[in-house]
C-alpha cells in the first residue's frame, strides 16, 4: 500500500525538481538519450547532488514519475518504462473523476498508451481541479489539471485517466 509517507515524498520530489527547474532537460524532439537512460539510474541523493551543483539531467514526463516512484520504493521495474507501462501496471485501477485524486497519484492524458503524465501535486477533492506536477518540456510545472487537459485535448490527445497506488 503507498503509505502517507512515500506520498508525501513524492510531493518532496516534485519541490526538488521544482526549486530546480531551469537544470531539467528534456530529451530533443522527445527521443530518449544516454543522458536520460544514465540520470533515471541515479539514486536521489546522487540526483540531488547534480542539482544543487547546478548540472542538468534529463528526463521525459514517464521517466520522471517513475525516476520518482523508485524513489520513494514504489516502482516495480529495473528500467524506467514509458506512459503506456503505467497503464498495462495500473490499468485496472483506472479511474477518472478528478475529486478521488489523492496525493501522488500517476495522471494520464490522452488515449492508451497516454501521450503525457504527471502526478497529483495537490489534490482538489470538492472542485475536481488538483494541481498536477509534471515535466513535459524543459522544466518543471505545476498546474491546474483543467488547464493540462486542455492542453493535451487541443494537441489531439484528449482524455485524462487517474491510476491508483492505493494498492502498492
Amino acid at each position: 500500500m503507498a503509505t502517507v509517507a512515500q506520498r508525501q515524498h513524492v510531493k518532496h520530489l516534485c519541490d526538488v525538481f521544482q526549486a530546480h527547474a531551469r537544470l531539467l532537460l528534456y530529451p530533443p524532439h522527445d527521443w530518449r538519450t544516454r543522458q536520460d537512460a544514465t540520470d533515471w539510474h541515479l539514486n536521489e541523493t546522487q540526483l540531488t547532488t547534480l542539482l544543487e551543483h547546478g548540472q542538468s539531467v534529463s528526463f521525459d514526463c514517464s521517466e520522471t514519475v517513475s525516476w520518482m516512484f523508485k524513489c520513494v520504493g514504489l516502482w516495480p521495474f529495473g528500467y524506467a518504462g514509458f506512459t503506456g507501462t503505467w497503464m498495462d501496471w495500473l490499468g485496472k485501477h483506472a479511474y477518472t473523476d478528478p475529486r478521488q485524486a489523492e496525493l501522488a497519484v500517476p495522471v494520464i492524458f490522452g488515449r492508451y498508451p497516454g501521450h503525457h503524465m504527471g502526478v497529483v501535486y495537490r489534490p482538489d477533492p470538492v472542485k475536481g481541479n488538483p494541481l498536477v506536477a509534471g515535466h513535459g518540456r524543459p522544466g518543471f510545472d505545476i498546474r491546474r489539471l483543467t488547464d493540462l487537459a486542455a492542453e493535451q485535448a487541443a494537441s489531439g490527445h484528449p482524455g485524462v485517466t487517474f491510476l491508483s497506488i492505493a494498492g502498492l
